[in-house]
């Protein structure tokens, strides 16, 4: 009887416990939704972080050879500047 009576009170004690800690729908839900806006928050930052990336490589393919290209002639130019064949030859494969 008195093992009896010590589990029961163990029940009473974790019913207690349980009946304190439990998490009731309000702060669930509240902190559901802050969890919800941090998400959204990751999210288009990383869609943004992405977008920049994409633009970046779009650059590097696109725009600088073309930027490498005229610093190349530049210099051919002024190499050149004396030898005025050479220059015109380059002229033409530039073109």
């Amino acid at each position: 009887m008195s093992q009896h009576t010590k589990d029961l009170v163990n029940v009473f004690k974790i019913s207690e416990y349980v009946k304190d800690n439990k998490l009731d729908t309000t702060r669930f839900e509240a902190a559901h939704a802050e969890i919800q806006a941090e998400m959204r928050t990751i999210k288009y930052a990383t869609q943004d972080t992405f977008r920049t990336l994409l633009a970046t490589d779009n650059y590097l393919q696109k725009y600088l050879p073309f930027q490498t290209q005229s610093i190349v002639s530049e210099n051919f130019k002024a190499v050149l500047k004396d030898n005025i064949e050479l220059l015109l030859k380059q002229k033409e494969v530039e073109h």
